[in-house]
């Protein structure tokens, strides 16, 4: 997966929708783990998204958009040093998704270190979320075996069910994280009758109590255009 190419290629060819969003996500995590470390961005609170959505975003948490890359072009300058150990393939990947709107992040400037940055991933895709529970539990039955295919070792899941969040219909997942000691927590909403909106959360298990809070409250504030 050091290079993107795997993420990619599953993407376009095994899986439903859903468990696609969930995997790309997941495949830009690896990389994107370091960033904060490095480089400055706008702090946010009430974000209106390019996305059709607005949500607020607490002050330690810092926004990276396609709007921001714009704005800051020099940010993204991977002969610097401190990306010497990222694959610059993978990065360009995350800059190019984010720059044309395919992908936003937010990352946790409180809460990161040097090991991981704890942080939401937010993408776009076209498809639609389970419609009732049966067809949420083929999803939730079979996510831990695709997963396990994809990245070699079992992933565990600890939640996975449809629920209200902001007075919209959403799935619901947790799971190990790619990452060793990580756990990922993911919301799916229809945004429009073809069109999903999915948010990753990444966290360090030791803290994952208080980010499925945090998260939990950020979700709650969404609201589409």
């Amino acid at each position: 997966m050091g290079d993107g190419e795997d993420c990619q290629s599953w993407d376009e060819e095994k899986g439903g929708n859903m468990k696609k969003h969930f995997i790309r996500v997941n495949c830009f995590t690896v990389p994107i783990l370091t960033l904060l470390i490095f480089v400055s961005l706008a702090s946010g609170e009430t974000h209106q998204s390019s996305f059709g959505f607005s949500i607020n975003i607490p002050p330690h948490w810092l926004i990276m958009s396609g709007e921001e890359i714009k704005k800051n072009p020099d940010l993204f300058d991977f002969d610097t040093g401190v990306f010497k150990n990222i694959n610059k393939n993978l990065l360009q990947q995350i800059k190019n998704q984010v720059v044309q709107g395919k992908a936003e992040v937010y990352f946790n400037k409180k809460t990161s270190d040097n090991y991981f940055s704890d942080s939401i991933n937010v993408s776009k895709g076209i498809g639609r979320m389970p419609q009732n529970n049966s067809e949420m539990k083929k999803i939730c039955d079979n996510l831990p075996s695709e997963f396990a295919k994809l990245f070699g070792k079992p992933i565990k899941c600890y939640s996975c069910e449809l629920r209200k969040i902001s007075g919209l219909n959403a799935s619901y997942i947790e799971y190990d994280g790619i990452v060793e000691n990580t756990r990922g927590i993911a919301y799916m909403i229809q945004f429009t009758q073809n069109v999903t909106i999915t948010f990753t959360l990444t966290c360090k298990n030791k803290i994952v109590d208080v980010m499925r809070k945090e998260f939990d409250d950020i979700m709650a504030s969404v609201k589409i255009k």
